[in-house]
């Protein structure tokens, strides 16, 4: 077993302890791997002697109680979940210098720090990467933030934002929305319909293109893919896919029925 780091004992076998190694976190019977945990977010917040909260929050590390508290640990997720122990700075403590040597220490937590300051997008946003036409896309998004950060090689920043929050049902056609493809401001249209294949997001830049944003319907996309959104440039509407196309995984053409098999 690796070393423990914090760890709390009970007499009580039914007690929900908190135990940190080298290999987890450990809540009751539940352990989480340090994988699952942003170790570089909360690593960069304690080497400025604060602790990251849920949100971004920070909090000094001297305000922390040194007996019973709740303490925020912050997953790769970006969301944040409290932990209730009995030594609160004791283990805030242990797991901020555990997260920053795994997160290669000061230097290598100063040059994550200042990459993310360059991407203009916080530590402990979830980052996710796909493979795309240039190379490498980075989506960072958080929903309570309201806010959405997309880039790579060889193409402008896309960022959206709700200042004053996102208003679903405003007259506006943005509903507060902002969104920005470099330096330039593109003029946003939600358009929500009952059916949700139907509803569609247009976006225009000044001077530039104009794009159309809708959820792709099951006869698109292949009933086989997964469900996702297909970009295109307005033009004419196609007409619905015949009724005898077949399906890709299916041997029999849309429109018909399965044969049905009674069993006893």
């Amino acid at each position: 077993m690796s070393g423990v780091r914090y760890g709390e004992q009970s007499w009580n076998p039914l007690a929900r302890t908190v135990e940190l190694t080298e290999d987890g976190l450990r809540r009751g019977g539940r352990t989480t791997p340090l994988a699952e945990l942003n170790l570089a977010a909360m690593a960069e917040a304690y080497q400025r002697g604060h602790w990251l909260g849920g949100g971004g929050a920070e909090r000094p590390l001297d305000r922390l109680p040194h007996g019973a508290g709740i303490v925020p640990v912050t997953r790769v997720t970006g969301t944040s979940t409290p932990v209730k122990v009995r030594r609160a700075a004791e283990f805030a403590r242990a797991l901020g210098e555990l997260a920053l040597w795994h997160s290669g220490g000061p230097e290598g937590v100063g040059a994550l720090a200042g990459r993310a300051w360059a991407e203009g997008v916080p530590l402990w946003i979830a980052r996710r990467r796909t493979e795309g036409p240039a190379g490498p896309i980075t989506v960072a998004v958080d929903r309570r933030l309201v806010r959405v950060d997309v880039w790579g090689p060889r193409a402008p920043v896309v960022r959206l934002r709700a200042p004053h929050g996102f208003h679903r049902d405003d007259t506006e056609p943005a509903r507060g929305l902002r969104l920005s493809v470099g330096d330039r401001t593109a003029a946003l249209a939600l358009r929500k319909k009952l059916r949700k294949s139907r509803s569609s997001v247009e976006a225009v830049l000044p001077g530039g293109p104009h794009w159309t944003l809708r959820r792709a319907t099951r006869a698109a996309r292949g009933c086989c893919a997964a469900s996702g959104a297909s970009p295109s440039s307005p033009g004419p509407r196609a007409g619905p896919p015949s009724r005898r196309a077949r399906c890709c995984c299916r041997s029999r053409p849309y429109g018909t029925r399965a044969p049905t098999r009674w069993t006893r």
